[in-house]
């Protein structure tokens, strides 16, 4: 349409979401509303990014959290980094070279111990990768939900999760596996 939806005095600007936006000015952040208006500084915070779910990462003291849509400090700044920010509730933290899962009041639903793990599912369900302990710079594949519970076991070499189908691929060397979104092996096919 042609209109300013966020003043030209700013760095950069996220998206807006739930009528708030992140914007940056001389290396500061702050939220702000539709009309540009500032409604929180967000002090001492670096690279903060757009919000969703309700939760936008930032980082301080190079430690990575999250804020709410009013800046306060919701999952605090105790880890590496988010690799993946919040989806259906959910978002991985790292720590120490381990990734785990937190959901949006910042608790740790499932621990810290894998190497990585993919956006979560409609369905809660994420893949999810460990170091293979038989071949060294191998990595196993499982499927695990938000708490950590395993729906399919880490013994693939990759998997996937098709949600519009309510399936789960995973494949070893020589084979395909399909389970349901509850973990029940409903077909293999050799490759």
């Amino acid at each position: 349409t042609g209109k300013t939806i966020i003043s030209f005095v700013f760095d950069s600007a996220t998206d807006f979401y739930h009528e708030k936006a992140v914007v940056s000015y001389h290396n500061n952040y702050y939220i702000i509303d539709r009309m540009s208006n500032v409604t929180k500084e967000l002090t001492g915070l670096y690279n903060v990014h757009k919000f969703t779910d309700g939760l936008a990462r930032a980082y301080k003291n190079g430690k990575c959290g999250y804020v709410n849509l009013d800046g306060e400090v919701v999952v605090p700044f105790i880890y590496d980094m988010s690799p993946i920010v919040f989806r259906n509730g959910y978002a991985s933290i790292k720590r120490d070279g381990l990734v785990g899962v937190i959901d949006l009041s910042g608790k740790v639903t499932s621990p810290i111990k894998y190497k990585s793990i993919m956006p979560f599912s409609k369905f809660g369900l994420t893949e999810a990768y460990i170091n293979d302990p038989d071949i060294e710079g191998e990595d196993l594949c499982g499927v695990i939900d938000a708490n950590g519970n395993i729906i399919v076991p880490f013994t693939y070499f990759s998997c996937s999760i098709n949600d519009d189908l309510e399936l789960i691929k995973a494949r070893t060397r020589d084979s395909i596996y399909i389970y349901d979104i509850k973990g029940r092996l409903i077909k293999k096919v050799k490759k």
